[in-house]
């Protein structure tokens, strides 16, 4: 996956049972928009993925029950409950 298909993942994007992602879209510089290509696919994920996965959910939702909110944020990868830029990710 490109790192812009991954900043725009959302939780509903993931298949737990079949253990797939569906890459429907891209983030960059503040905008979600289709992907590169244009096209979506599924990508494979491994047991460890799934497990890192669950345990992020996890931590996610107890966020946002700290923070008051009833769900988590959609967006799996975010910074104050917006979604983190290419650029943050490539200085971390």
């Amino acid at each position: 996956m490109r790192l812009g298909e991954l900043l725009a993942l959302k939780w509903g994007d993931v298949d737990w049972n079949q253990k797939f992602i569906l890459v429907e879209r891209t983030y960059k510089r503040g905008r979600v928009d289709k992907t590169k290509t244009g096209n979506v696919r599924r990508v494979d994920m491994s047991d460890q993925l799934v497990d890192a996965l669950k345990q992020l959910l996890t931590k996610r939702k107890k966020e946002a029950l700290q923070a008051g909110l009833g769900e988590p944020v959609p967006c799996i990868f975010h910074r104050n409950r917006k979604p983190m830029e290419q650029n943050f990710i490539r200085r971390v």
